[in-house]
């Protein structure tokens, strides 16, 4: 559900961010009815127009696809840093999908965490099982550490294109107990003190009872050691859920403690294909916003809200805005805090 440049996204998110966070509480006052017109208009648009297929123009590659930027190894923060997101995504063949809209989304995430957390760094391990490091693409492929300004989008970018993607391989147990131990031995530097860690998967770790057939761990890594080492070495870890099968997404809930289940896995896996991915880039989002506050929660889903409906080529036609609102309300439910101060939010949201 993504249309627009890096660039218009960094200009609505700017615009929003000035409004939403100013002191005057006249132009937010002002910013706040020229948003509900803008909703109000993309509202009758939808409800005007009807739904088409579509297939969206390419995106112009010329300021953000550039070769020497290009940084497949996790190195270490910049000096300074003091905060860092490290995202796991399950790049196997039966996530292929999901794993190619992450990629492609990657100016939407940078743009708004270039508002929200412009002085954090982000870095990525895209992983799949032992096999393929011997066929045609590698287990582990890297993004490393960036900011989310434009030279950092530019790294994540160029990088995210390079990486390949098996293109065999069955929906079973994928080498994460080795992804997560991995993320825990990353230099992460002196300065860093706030770490959080994220995975996005179809599937599980080698040796968690899977459904399906498990090949086991070739390197006798426990999958339950690189969770206490994770522990031990992130300040929060957060499962996003995308299989396509509801007993695989029970096992999901394994990789989090009992005491954090209702709040640190959001499962996707009920949804279809089509609306996982409109939902895995933002749900990811929605985690990176928590750990700011609820402020930056409301800023965030003030700011999908207000893109799903002003995409001049809604992708679910006359139901876009009942869309819009019935996603963001599910979130409501993985927030914790003062409820009134949570519905507040909310109500702010759909104008």
């Amino acid at each position: 559900m993504s249309g627009g440049s890096r660039d218009s996204y960094c200009k609505r998110a700017s615009e929003r961010s000035r409004s939403y966070y100013s002191g005057d509480a006249a132009a937010r006052s002002r910013a706040q009815d020229q948003r509900r017109r803008d909703n109000e208009a993309a509202r009758a648009r939808i409800r005007r127009d009807p739904p088409r297929q579509h297939h969206r123009p390419q995106r112009d590659e010329s300021e953000v696809l550039d070769q020497s930027a290009v940084k497949r190894r996790i190195t270490r923060p910049a000096p300074g840093v003091t905060s860092v997101d490290v995202f796991i995504i399950d790049n196997t063949a039966s996530n292929r999908q999901i794993s190619m809209h992450i990629k492609a989304s990657t100016g939407w995430l940078t743009s708004t965490l270039d508002t929200m957390t412009p002085k954090s760094q982000m870095a990525f391990l895209f992983w799949s099982d032992h096999e393929h490091t011997e066929r045609d693409a590698t287990m582990r492929e890297d993004i490393d550490f960036a900011f989310p300004n434009k030279e950092g989008a530019k790294t994540i970018y160029s990088t995210a294109k390079s990486i390949r993607c098996p293109t065999y391989g069955n929906d079973h147990p994928e080498a994460f107990e080795c992804a997560l131990k991995a993320a825990c031995e990353i230099d992460f530097g002196p300065d860093v003190v706030e770490k959080h860690l994220y995975l996005i998967s179809d599937e599980v770790a080698h040796g968690m009872n899977s459904p399906m057939t498990d090949r086991g761990c070739p390197r006798r890594v426990n999958w339950r050691d690189s969770l206490a080492s994770v522990h031990k070495t992130f300040d929060t870890f957060e499962v996003i859920g995308v299989a396509a099968r509801r007993a695989t997404a029970e096992c999901q809930r394994q990789f989090i403690a009992e005491d954090r289940l209702k709040y640190d896995f959001i499962d996707l896996s009920h949804l279809s294909l089509k609306h996982r991915q409109g939902l895995v880039m933002n749900t990811l989002l929605f985690l990176v916003a928590r750990h700011q506050g609820l402020q930056s929660v409301g800023f965030f889903l003030q700011l999908l809200h207000d893109k799903w409906l002003s995409d001049p080529d809604p992708s679910f036609g006359r139901d876009t805005a009942s869309f819009a609102k019935k996603r963001i309300l599910e979130f409501k439910k993985y927030l914790e805090g003062d409820e009134r101060e949570i519905d507040k939010i909310f109500e702010a949201i759909f104008v």
